[in-house]
């Protein structure tokens, strides 16, 4: 699951979720932009921990949209 749709599912906005994981909200919401950054080791591991696995690593990959090549 994106992080994104977690959020909207845990009705949490980004900078709850930057709290919770103790980073920077800005951190979060470039996580959020869906162009592949993604967060690195412990951090990653934050989110996969405080989302109870709904969001894993390849959940930060970007998503296929119409009109792009593969």
């Amino acid at each position: 699951m994106k992080l994104a749709q977690y959020l909207t599912l845990a009705k949490l906005n980004h900078r709850e979720f930057a709290v919770k994981l103790g980073v920077h909200h800005e951190t979060v919401r470039i996580w959020l932009m869906d162009d592949g950054r993604m967060p690195q080791g412990r951090f990653l591991q934050r989110v996969i921990k405080e989302t109870g696995g709904d969001v894993t690593a390849n959940d930060f990959l970007p998503s296929q949209r119409k009109g792009r090549a593969a």
